[in-house]
Formats: C-alpha cells, sequence, structure tokens
C-alpha cells in the first residue's frame, strides 16, 4: 500500500514538471517574439522620422529657391537644412 502512494506521488511530481516546463518554453516563446515586435516597432519608428526629414528637407528646399532667388543662392541650402530638421522633428511628434 506504501508503494501505490509513493508510485502515485512520483507521477504527480513527474506531471507536475511537464507543466512547468511546457510554460518555461510558451514565456520564452512570448518573450522572444515581443522583443521580435519591438525591434521592428523601433526600426519602423526611425523609418518614419528618415522619411518625414526628407520630406522636409525637399520642401524647404523648393521654398528656399522660391524665395530666395531675391536673396541669393544660399537660401536653398538652407531652407533645406530647416526643412530636414522641421520634418525630423515632426517624426518625432507623429
Amino acid at each position: 500500500m506504501g508503494y501505490g502512494l509513493i508510485g502515485m506521488g512520483q507521477q504527480q511530481l513527474q506531471d507536475s514538471l511537464s507543466g512547468l516546463d511546457a510554460v518555461t518554453r510558451k514565456e520564452q516563446e512570448r518573450n522572444a517574439q515581443q522583443e521580435s515586435l519591438d525591434q521592428q516597432y523601433k526600426a519602423a519608428e526611425q523609418q518614419q522620422k528618415t522619411a518625414m526629414a526628407g520630406v522636409g528637407a525637399s520642401l524647404g528646399m523648393t521654398a528656399g529657391m522660391a524665395y530666395g532667388a531675391s536673396m541669393g543662392a544660399a537660401a536653398g541650402p538652407v531652407g533645406a537644412l530647416a526643412g530636414a530638421a522641421a520634418g525630423y522633428m515632426l517624426g518625432e511628434v507623429f
């Protein structure tokens, strides 16, 4: 009779450990997936900032060239720098 109880206890222990192993594997998978999502989010965020800076530079260059004809040749690049900075900051906000 004692052997039966010991055997049942050992089986319960094995079942419990098996369940813990399964939970541990699931948690590791979830952590790996979350890490991947975090990296993708950071990459997308950086890509958006870069795109916004490029659009801002383009618009700034165009505006600088249009208004800079009377002020000299340096207005275009100055407008591009201002537009790039504004675009980057808008990328940070949005």
